[in-house]
């Protein structure tokens, strides 16, 4: 079915602080920042890979991206304006030959391709004024008084770029959170090696006969010293398919004023970086995930925005290189999803935001942010209150415990196990999270009931999700523990529909 191009932009009412909306002033004008994450955001190296692209060129490519500049660079005789308009060219010149680039020896040659491609002599390059080559030196890294090549490649950089595919890389990280690499030395032996600056450094005194043995002593090494591997995240889920749910906008493509208003948002909100066809699939996708959410949960939909209390943001609101897939902004009552990793995420959050909701229904404003942080009964509680209050307190009965020596689930348990890992922090042992992963899981298992998957709204929170051997515990209720908390949140759903 054909049909009509539309274009995707914010709805409703304006939402303050969003990253797009950091600006620097110059003069009495202001000019926003150039940046690369906007420019041009990391590669999916993963995406790449299974397109067909050798793993090699693939980590070569990605080093080269690493090492580039995130901003223009100033000085050297050059204007702000200047600089700011060659790193732009630069930056989408580089694109261009990532995208053009099949093998190692076009990928270890980007330097000098790009060179010819703003058309300047490589080998002229060296004895040119900074004033008549700064543009192929605009992306690259540098300081005050020195530029680099886009294409130089640090000591750490380098020898990532050769070690990365046999670490594990891109599916795991840790080979590239680790500065270790397995070195061979004159006297044939192999070492680890801790890269520090420009040089290699002994990580230890043991040797290795061969490639393959300093290979398994080394992921044996970065598994201990990069915890976070064991730190459970949510699989991938933006190419996961809806199944057994209506198609609510049957191939139709929905705009962001039809996505607020179905569902009660106050505004729609997306970053820069998400480009006009992924804004048009994030709102298709999440148009009827949320669909979804409120058929099962039997509530109107325009109940999911607190009738145009939240508001929801795709990719707009994330800290750059941050590892959380979505997050809630209490004070602004905000939703943000972020582009590459909040597919499946809305079901958490939205679990935030009801925690959140529930402060404001119980007549505790200016007390609390959420309500699990201290869930009590007051005597003067009929009805519906009383009624949300009995089935909070159930839940939180098996998301807390009184003494962290003596956990009283094993839902807190394996919330402690995680936490105590380096790197884990508070952030899975809090009541709103333990809260909101809990709800999320009542809403698959919801789902699955009535035989139904909605990625997009909620994914990964099964015990099956989860290998035991990578990660160090599931991070959802499971057993007897998840059957009870659903039974609670039935009870909760069930008194917010109760009429005062």
């Amino acid at each position: 079915m054909k049909t009509n191009t539309i274009l995707i932009n914010d709805s409703g009412v304006h939402i303050p602080h969003a990253r797009k909306h950091t600006a620097k002033k110059t003069g009495s004008h202001t000019q926003v920042e150039v940046q690369l994450k906007d420019l041009w955001p990391e590669p999916d190296w993963k995406a790449k890979i299974s397109s067909g692209m050798d793993v090699s060129v693939a980590a070569y490519l990605a080093m080269i991206y690493a090492g580039l500049s995130k901003s223009p660079h100033k000085g050297f005789g050059i204007s702000d304006d200047e600089w700011s308009d060659g790193y732009v060219m630069s930056i989408y010149a580089l694109k261009h030959l990532f995208d053009t680039t099949h093998t190692k020896d076009e990928a270890t040659t980007i330097g000098t391709r790009l060179a010819t491609y703003l058309g300047f002599n490589p080998s002229e390059l060296r004895g040119m004024k900074i004033k008549q080559c700064y543009l192929f030196y605009a992306a690259g890294s540098g300081g005050k008084r020195t530029l680099h090549s886009p294409a130089t490649l640090t000591l750490r950089r380098a020898s990532l770029a050769q070690w990365l595919p046999k670490l594990g890389w891109p599916h795991s990280t840790s080979g590239l959170r680790a500065a270790l690499v397995p070195v061979s030395f004159s006297d044939g032996l192999w070492r680890i090696c801790r890269i520090k600056g420009n040089q290699y450094e002994w990580d230890r005194e043991t040797t290795y006969v061969d490639e393959n043995e300093a290979l398994a002593a080394l992921l044996a090494q970065i598994k201990v010293e990069v915890t976070g591997e064991r730190i459970p995240s949510r699989p991938g889920g933006d190419d996961l398919q809806r199944t057994g749910c209506c198609n609510v906008h049957d191939g139709r493509q929905i705009t962001s004023d039809e996505l607020m208003n179905r569902y009660g948002f106050r505004g729609i909100q997306y970053g820069n970086a998400v480009s006009q066809k992924e804004r048009q699939r994030w709102t298709n996708e999440i148009y009827d995930a949320l669909e979804d959410f409120a058929s099962i949960l039997s509530l109107s939909p325009r109940w999911i925005g607190f009738g145009g209390k939240l508001a929801l943001a795709i990719g707009a609101r994330g800290v750059g290189g941050s590892s959380h897939s979505a997050h809630f902004e209490p004070h602004l009552q905000v939703t943000n999803l972020t582009r590459s990793k909040g597919a499946g995420s809305f079901a958490h959050e939205w679990g935030h935001a009801l925690d959140h909701r529930l402060v404001d229904t119980m007549g505790r404003t200016g007390l609390q942010l959420y309500l699990t942080r201290n869930v009590y009964m007051e005597r003067s509680y009929t009805g519906k209150k009383r009624k949300i209050i009995e089935a909070m307190t159930g839940i939180m009965g098996i998301c807390t415990a009184d003494d962290y020596l003596r956990p009283y689930s094993e839902y807190v348990k394996s919330a402690h196990r995680i936490t105590a890992l380096r790197g884990g922090g508070g952030y899975w042992s809090r009541s709103e999270e333990m809260f909101a992963r809990a709800f999320e899981a009542y809403i698959q298992d919801i789902l699955a009931e009535r035989g139904q998957f909605s990625p997009w709204l909620v994914h990964g929170t099964l015990e099956t999700d989860y290998d035991l051997n990578l990660v160090e515990a599931c991070p959802y209720p499971t057993g007897e523990e998840r059957v009870r908390l659903n039974g609670f949140f039935g009870d909760l759903i069930a008194a917010l529909k109760m009429k005062e």
